[in-house]
């Protein structure tokens, strides 16, 4: 899913564009049910769930040359977590239409196939 505009904004007004994805699992019913209490731990002993396996979400902003992005990843199973995955500054340079050189520095993730 993406809001806000296209992430390549040539006349100077900034974008802003953020993405994301969520991989869920869920029990919405069982057969094997019970609304009662663990006596020991006081858990909920109904098998009925729904947990966030991993979670995804990625801002981009531009202006002129410059680009700013920032990405997080994060769960419910296990204990819940977030943890940053991506944030860069970056200066591009174009010749016409085409993109020259791109300087980015940051914490980036490593690339894999071509860019």
């Amino acid at each position: 899913a993406a809001l806000g505009g296209a992430a390549h904004a040539e006349s100077g007004a900034p974008a802003f564009e953020l993405s994301g994805w969520v991989q869920a699992d869920a029990v919405p019913w069982s057969t094997a049910d019970a609304d009662q209490l663990d006596p020991g731990t006081e858990a909920p002993l109904n098998q009925t769930t729904i947990g966030v396996r991993r979670a995804r979400l990625r801002g981009e902003g531009v202006r002129d040359v410059f680009r700013a992005t920032v990405e997080v990843d994060g769960g419910t199973l296990g204990g819940a977590h977030l943890r940053l995955l991506a944030a860069d500054v970056g200066w591009g340079h174009r010749w016409g239409t085409t993109r020259a050189l791109t300087v980015r520095a940051g914490l980036l993730t490593i690339p894999f196939g071509a860019r």
